[in-house]
């Protein structure tokens, strides 16, 4: 789990758990902490799996699509809009 306090009910339920707390408070909260620790854990478990990370990708572009979620109404998407993935999983070297 991923939480932002020890003390978060998900943490009793949780096998392993990262508290990482939002910063100081303010009336901005400053997520770069989190966020960065999730890139980085998601980036270490693709490149673990790089099979696996393709075709988890491959689902959400066809969720994306089947809900048009980034597109405004009647917009098209054409193949090669969310075929670079795979070019650039495929681009990278071991």
């Amino acid at each position: 789990a991923i939480t932002d306090s020890h003390i978060s009910p998900i943490v009793p339920m949780a096998n392993l758990y990262f508290a990482l707390p939002i910063g100081i408070p303010s009336f901005v909260d400053a997520y770069a902490g989190p966020i960065v620790f999730i890139n980085a854990l998601v980036t270490e478990l693709s490149e673990r799996d790089p099979a696996r990370a393709q075709q988890i990708l491959g689902q959400y572009d066809e969720y994306v699509l089947e809900v048009n979620l980034f597109l405004k109404p009647g917009a098209k998407v054409s193949q090669s809009n969310i075929g670079h993935r795979n070019n650039k999983m495929s681009q990278k070297k071991p």
